[in-house]
């Protein structure tokens, strides 16, 4: 009876890992195909807008996960 909690843990686990390493990956896709795809076709001030939101994006989200953290 003992291994029953553990296994159920386990595969929790398993399972948070799997959806977490598909969302990850779709992010990766989404962004390579953004690159390839569509920034070629972008005028340089779509460019440099979308450059200036990734870059807000990529800098607040970490921080937005710490303020979420300390929070809890």
């Amino acid at each position: 009876m003992s291994d029953a909690p553990n296994s159920d843990l386990r595969r929790r686990l398993i399972i948070a890992v799997l959806v977490g390493s598909a969302v990850v990956g779709g992010y990766i896709a989404a962004l390579y195909w953004f690159f390839t795809h569509i920034w070629p076709q972008l005028p340089p001030w779509a460019m440099f807008l979308a450059f200036l939101l990734l870059a807000i994006l990529v800098i607040g989200s970490p921080i937005a996960a710490l303020r979420a953290v300390h929070h809890l």
